[in-house]
């Protein structure tokens, strides 16, 4: 069983291709004749019941607001690991990941706008393309096995990582629901309780997770999206060399059901766009569509290729070993399929409403694309 388990963390073509049909089977299930049991999906009522005290959700709630928020846990972790003792623990290591994210938030985010700036409601889209899927991004290059530079998977999970702090950062500033300071100062209070039981040396999980349930309740009534208590909660954890500190114990813990539970759920309930033909014209014909596709495709390349390139050239920024700029086009145009992260943003920017049809539409479009033109190019670039 243990590898069992092993195989499938170690190896992200399982979950990529998991998600690949989940991704499947909710497009077919939203256009079937059974598309109505695909709404009514959503609405399913879950909660729990003490007497006449209840707090009863929907499906779509618990999976968004509540699930997505153990995935930012892991995101979380796994970004304080690599800061701290991985491939961003230094200022020379995380110079070029640093770099090449950054560009390849702001020139999507940034194209977005301009070719959204005669729409004013449609703006609220711009961070939807900034994001980076890397379970598919990984699976594509971990296709190609041996012929992939080890230092170009490493360079592509840390601009991922610093990705995904981005799009935590743009989430927790931008797609807030007004902020209820009462709650907002109950969170800070835990927060300081977990930073007590951080700088004590406590190592127990358990309260690390008791107080972080708490947080996630503060937040909710915050007006600040309630994921976001998994990242804080993710900073607070202890970590130090070696493989059994809470912080590594944790992670190993959630990659399983994170990656082939909580995630294909998710997939499963966002992905799904009902398309009648004059709605898939009216997507075609819709800047948010084209901002988020021009934003993936294009954006990621200038952003990525192009700002990283120019600091090669001046001899700033040096690459990983066996890496060339020849092999840093196809995986900037790879990191265009943004798909969980972008959908996640999607729900947020657009809730409910046609544009988000409009946003998941040039999201599936786009990362398919990206996945296709990158995968070719790369096979391509990296034969012997």
């Amino acid at each position: 069983m243990k590898i069992v388990v092993n195989t499938l963390i170690n190896n992200p073509r399982y979950a990529a291709i998991l998600l690949l049909v989940c991704t499947l089977v909710s497009l077919f299930w939203a256009n079937s004749p059974w598309a109505i049991s695909y709404q009514s999906l959503h609405q399913l009522q879950l909660g729990l019941h003490f007497g006449s005290w209840s707090f009863a959700k929907s499906l779509d709630f618990w999976v968004n607001d509540g699930l997505m928020a153990v995935f930012f846990l892991l995101v979380g972790l796994e970004i304080k690991r690599e800061m701290l003792i991985g491939h961003l623990n230094s200022p020379r290591k995380a110079a070029l990941p640093v770099i090449a994210a950054i560009g390849g938030m702001a020139v999507p985010a940034l194209l977005f706008i301009l070719m959204n700036l005669g729409h004013p409601g449609n703006l609220a889209g711009w961070g939807v393309p900034m994001a980076t899927d890397i379970a598919f991004a990984m699976c594509l290059l971990g296709l190609l096995d041996r012929r992939i530079p080890r230092g170009l998977l490493v360079l592509l999970t840390a601009i991922a990582i610093v990705d995904d702090l981005g799009a935590v950062s743009v989430i927790a500033i931008f797609y807030n629901n007004g902020i209820h300071f009462k709650y907002l100062l109950l969170a800070l209070a835990i927060l300081v309780l977990l930073y007590a039981a951080n700088r004590a040396k406590f190592k127990g999980l358990w309260l690390y997770i008791v107080l972080g349930l708490a947080l996630w309740m503060a937040l909710l009534h915050s007006g600040v999206h309630a994921t976001i208590a998994g990242v804080l909660l993710a900073f607070m954890i202890p970590i130090e060399a070696g493989n059994r500190s809470p912080l590594q114990r944790l992670e190993h813990f959630l990659k399983l059901p994170v990656m082939f539970g909580i995630i294909p759920l998710f997939i499963l309930l966002n992905a799904g766009v009902s398309i009648s033909m004059p709605m898939l014209d009216a997507a075609w014909h819709s800047p948010i569509t084209w901002g988020i596709i021009g934003g993936l495709l294009l954006g990621k390349v200038l952003g990525i290729f192009g700002l990283s390139s120019i600091f090669i050239k001046l001899d700033w920024l040096h690459l990983p070993e066996k890496v060339s700029l020849r092999l840093l086009l196809p995986m900037s145009i790879i990191a265009g399929i943004g798909f969980t992260m972008a959908l996640f943003i999607a729900e947020l920017a657009y809730p409910g409403s046609q544009n988000l049809v409009f946003a998941k539409v040039g999201i599936l479009s786009a990362s398919l694309i990206a996945a296709g033109v990158g995968y070719a190019m790369m096979w391509i670039f990296t034969r012997v």
